[in-house]
């Protein structure tokens, strides 16, 4: 298929691609008439020749004319250009859930929520109006900068009233998302959405759909016979209400699921108060141990503070005591400035003589007599001399 950026298709200016896929490929385009960007998806022309590709491309299109809301892409109307089929959508600025996945890796729960509430509004209305999306995934989910989420892609949405569009044998959708009964192509319904939703929802928790293999056979199996690792085994920070949540919606039985979006939304208040309960009671206990750390710190400094008094108290009480009692001359005896002051009753240190007692004996023992010093030797010698 010709590339038509810079070409103009009646009163639309193609400006670049958006993406491509397997039916066909989305242009940005400016609308001239009604001054507005929109999106244009052109059927690719190889496809073109099959009639029933071509059809299907058209109820794509009437679909999702009669689906006016907030959460979901407004389809404008049909174009042509040479014999290729193109509809004419709501350009909407923002990135796909699938891409802020690989970038984010695993969403915040809270995140989660805000997301899957609004896609849950959106399918709610859908099914209201008879509509089965059929291929609900990541990648058909657009988050605008300010928020606001929206479905796109019905291109394999069936009516519910037309019953002709949902015989067995067919395997619609993908595979990371197909529910049991697409893959074994037995009737679908409003749980077959459920169940892709409850596998888009796992994805932005844990950043992975509930099966990854490397073969497509595999994934397909573990659809039908396998259950999803918990995720709250998986992230400890998770709550098992998670796992509950999601294990409903991802039942084998379609019956066993949640019935409709108004029983998941329901499901996903409950789910949003509890991780604000347990938000709560965590910032409470939070508060109660930096209250507690507080308490312990100013009693521990209370503590000190009178330990400190209580010591400097002893300290100066006993030095008072000691100076009123007088006890403190006495100790001056033990000061050595005291052995170097003169005293006309003692000893001092201008007595001492030197004394030459002329032997080589060694002496073991002196003793002061008065004015003479005695002196003993090892061998026995006794030597006294006078010190006046």
């Amino acid at each position: 298929m010709e590339n038509l950026v810079g070409s103009t298709l009646e009163s639309f200016k193609i400006l670049s691609v958006l993406g491509e896929g397997g039916m066909g490929i989305v242009y940005k385009a400016y609308d001239t008439k009604l001054d507005r960007h929109v999106a244009i998806k052109m059927l690719k022309s190889k496809v073109l020749n099959k009639e029933r590709f071509i059809e299907k491309f058209k109820t794509e299109a009437r679909n999702q004319a009669k689906l006016g809301h907030p959460n979901i892409v407004t389809v404008y109307g049909f174009i042509e250009h040479d014999g290729v089929l193109g509809i004419v959508m709501e350009y909407v600025e923002g990135e796909s859930l699938d891409k802020v996945i690989q970038r984010e890796k695993q969403l915040h729960i809270e995140d989660v929520i805000f997301i899957f509430r609004q896609v849950l509004l959106g399918m709610k209305y859908a099914h209201s109006r008879g509509f089965i999306h059929r291929d609900l995934k990541p990648s058909n989910i657009i988050i605008t900068p300010s928020g606001i989420v929206k479905i796109m892609d019905f291109g394999i949405s069936v009516s519910l009233e037309n019953r002709t569009q949902l015989s067995r044998g067919k395997k619609v959708g993908t595979i990371f998302y197909m529910s049991p009964e697409q893959i074994e192509g037995r009737d679908i319904s409003i749980m077959t959405d459920i169940y892709s939703l409850g596998c888009s929802f796992y994805e932005m928790v844990t950043g992975d759909p509930p099966f990854v293999f490397n073969e497509e056979k595999k994934i397909l199996d573990a659809h039908l016979n396998s259950e999803p690792h918990l995720i709250s085994r998986r992230l400890p920070q998770i709550p098992e209400m998670v796992d509950l949540f999601l294990s409903r919606a991802l039942r084998k039985d379609p019956l066993e699921r949640y019935q409709d979006c108004e029983e998941l939304l329901f499901s996903l208040r409950e789910l949003e108060n509890y991780l604000k309960s347990m938000q709560t009671t965590s910032v409470k206990n939070e508060k109660k141990k930096k209250q507690k750390i507080k308490i312990y710190s100013i009693i521990g400094a209370t503590v000190f503070l009178v330990l400190f008094i209580a010591i400097t108290y002893v300290i100066f009480y006993q030095v008072h005591t000691l100076i009123e009692s007088g006890e403190l001359e006495k100790l001056k005896k033990y000061d050595v400035g005291a052995l170097f002051e003169n005293s006309d009753s003692g000893f001092s240190f201008e007595n001492i003589q030197n004394v030459n007692f002329n032997s080589t004996a060694n002496l073991n023992s002196i003793k002061f007599l008065g004015s003479n010093v005695l002196a003993c030797s090892d061998s026995g010698s006794v030597f006294i001399y006078n010190i006046n």
